[in-house]
Formats: structure tokens, sequence, C-alpha cells
């Protein structure tokens, strides 16, 4: 498929084909199933080509009450190609963007602001640092050599409030239930962006929920 936008044209047989994913919805299932494309174009430009049926964001309207399965190609800034390979294709990460380390910036509740290497957030990062926003705390993270992540620096903005106790032992059995446990603790406070004391507290009401267990 190629498509002209700002009068250029991106073509997918031109450009270099980085990886697929879909949306986890039988491809026998017309309506609701989709799939995208990641292409890097010669001059370092990214762009997505995705298919899907009716019921998804390449569906198309085609009159009254009536829609069908479409495709479309869109361009995508280097921020978000970062953020869209290390969540689709976390493996092509450091063949496509280089051998430095990448940085995550997280929300409260572990999700990725931004994403990629020091160098494309950086100038993020300072402005969140400098103004937190109020009851909010947002973290840096650093990926290691060894796949494990570092945090590296953290914005509280004026009221924010770690969970309290009760919270987390509700939040504990439900984590218990999906297979984490007491020593899960470094990658529970990455993937969730607990403080040190969140971590502490819940791991230590996790090893409880595994005595009782047994």
């Amino acid at each position: 498929m190629k498509t002209t936008i700002n009068k250029k044209t991106y073509d997918t047989d031109k450009a270099t084909f980085i990886g697929e994913w879909d949306n986890g919805v039988s491809p026998t299932d017309s309506l609701d199933y989709m799939t995208e494309e990641l292409y890097m174009t010669a001059d370092h430009e990214f762009f997505i080509h995705g298919r899907g049926g009716a019921r998804t964001a390449y569906g198309r309207c085609e009159g009254y009450d009536s829609w069908a399965g479409g495709e479309e190609i869109r361009l995508l800034p280097g921020m978000m190609a970062s953020r869209v390979v290390r969540e689709h294709l976390p493996e092509k990460y450091h063949e496509i963007f280089g051998n430095d380390p990448y940085y995550e910036i997280k929300d409260e509740s572990g999700e990725d602001i931004e994403v990629g290497t020091w160098e494309q957030i950086a100038d993020a990062w300072k402005a969140t640092k400098a103004h937190p926003c109020e009851k909010s705390r947002l973290t840096l993270w650093e990926e290691q050599e060894d796949g494990s992540h570092q945090l590296r620096d953290e914005a509280v903005g004026e009221g924010y409030e770690d969970h309290t106790r009760d919270e987390l032992k509700s939040l504990a059995l439900d984590l218990y239930g999906s297979g984490w446990r007491a020593d899960d603790r470094e990658e529970l406070q990455y993937q969730y962006n607990f403080t040190d004391w969140e971590a502490e507290a819940l791991c230590e009401i996790l090893e409880d929920i595994e005595k009782n267990e047994d």
C-alpha cells in the first residue's frame, strides 16, 4: 500500500519492514480482528500500515449505519515510534535505536508517558521535574544491561499520597491471584511504579498470603 501525506509518498513496498502485531482477536473474526505493521523509510521516518475489520480503528463508514473494514498508513513521530517498538517489538529496540539505554517516564499506575533514549526524553523529563502536577508522581526508569530496570529519579506533585496499607492488602490479593509473589519485589515496583514503602509493604502482605496458603 502507498499513500501521500504532506506531499510525500509512503510506500510499504519501498520502506523497510520492521515487524507486525495484532490485537489478539482470532483472524477468523472479520469484524474485530486488527493487524498493524511498522515500517521505516530510507530517511528514518516511521509509519504504521494497519488493517482491520468494521469494529476496529480501521473501520470505515460506507453510509447510514453501514461499516466495512479498511486499511490506512499513518506516520509516527520518533518518540512515538520508540514507544511502539518497546511495546510490540521489544527485541528490535536496540537494533533500530542503537545501544544507548532506553528510559521510561511512568505515571502513578505504571503506564508509560514517554519512552526513548535520554536524548529523546531529556526535555520532557526536565519539564516534568521542574513543574510536577498536583497530586501526581512520575518516575524516570533506566534499562540495565541485564534487562532489569533502575529507578533514576521522581517528580512528586504537592498533595500526592502513597497507597494506604488497606489499599495494598486489596491489591495484593489480586496480584497474588495473577501469579505475583513476594520475591518479585523489583519487577513489581517497576511494573506498577510503587514507592519504596509501597513495594516493601506490599511484599510483606504477599509473604503473609503465601504463608497462609501453605
